[in-house]
């Protein structure tokens, strides 16, 4: 919760209208309840500000409001946190960068196309593995062409020491072996179970002008600030994106669809919710959508439970706080 935390704290600077809003999503449900009961404890004001969704990044629906600010912190392998979580490095293994890079590749997309022309999002992961960062960042400006930029950062970030991003790696398998294209790596892998997960964005990209943005990507190593270790990208948004890219991709889990009586139940509360006008605009549209809503506005808490968190056995005392 301290990224949702402090874009609130951002917001609040000189705006005593309370104009616009957050919007904090966790795919996980048990750690969405867990994220609402943290935003409890910043107040009343900030939380007429904020919505809480449990929601698959890669098919966030669009409402018809752009967002002028996204951070996309997506799901990593987390090799970036082993001065905290030391029990890491007995089971990571390169599997789990080939495992995700379509996943982190796909959320990003659905980021940008959420973003309004002229914002800006923060791409990040707490991971050093190049197949989860500056590939990622590769492909999303393959993909993207001139309808975004990718801007330099690191003077941003005042008194962190920092490491440009990469403009070359290597891509390997669990048994340390190093392929140069894709065609070798689907032939050769080991074992052959990983043999569909490469992507030929996996490998550095040839255009010079893509290999020259790369280092505009900041690296943040634990032996130079005494810090963990993070991978940042921030992206401008300069046009709309070419209309393959604009729709969401449509869900097939069906387990965490709602049903009709808990759309309306949450159709119901959002219209006497206590929030703020720029966020009751947007949440208008979320119960219809399928957006799942776990918590909204100051004194009216929606718990938005889908079939997968009726699975969890969630009791209500995990439910409300």
């Amino acid at each position: 919760g301290s990224k949702t935390a402090q874009a609130l704290d951002a917001l609040a600077i000189d705006n005593p209208k309370g104009r616009g809003f957050v919007v904090a999503n966790e795919l996980e449900a048990k750690r969405a309840y867990v994220l609402v009961r943290r935003l409890r404890a910043l107040g009343t004001e900030a939380n007429r500000m904020v919505a809480v969704i449990s929601h698959n990044a890669k098919t966030i629906p669009d409402l018809g409001v752009k967002m002028d600010r996204i951070v996309c912190d997506v799901p990593c392998s987390g090799d970036g946190t082993l001065r905290k979580n030391r029990g890491l490095m007995h089971h990571w293994v390169p599997h789990y960068g080939l495992q995700l890079h379509s996943t982190q590749v796909q959320i990003a997309m659905r980021g940008i196309a959420l973003l309004e022309v002229g914002g800006l999002m923060v791409y990040s992961t707490c991971s050093f593995n190049p197949l989860e960062d500056e590939a990622v960042v590769s492909a999303l400006l393959q993909k993207c062409g001139d309808s975004i930029e990718l801007l330099e950062s690191a003077s941003m970030l005042e008194g962190l020491r920092t490491r440009q991003g990469l403009t070359s790696w290597e891509v390997v398998d669990d048994t340390g072996m190093v392929f140069r294209s894709l065609k070798q790596a689907q032939a050769r892998s080991r074992p052959r179970s990983c043999r569909n997960r490469f992507r030929p964005t996996m490998w550095p990209p040839t255009d010079p002008a893509i290999l020259a943005a790369l280092p505009r990507c900041v690296r943040l190593l634990p032996s130079a600030g005494d810090t963990g270790g993070f991978f940042v990208a921030l992206f401008k948004k300069c046009k709309p994106l070419a209309s393959p890219h604009t729709s969401a991709p449509k869900s097939s889990d069906k387990k965490r669809r709602f049903r009709p009586e808990t759309v309306a139940r949450i159709e119901n509360k959002v219209k006497t919710a206590d929030v703020g006008q720029d966020l009751a605009a947007w949440a208008k549209q979320a119960p219809a959508a399928g957006l799942r809503i776990v918590a909204f506005g100051a004194k009216e808490e929606i718990v938005a439970q889908s079939a997968d968190a009726e699975r969890l056995a969630l009791s209500p005392k995990r439910q409300r706080f």
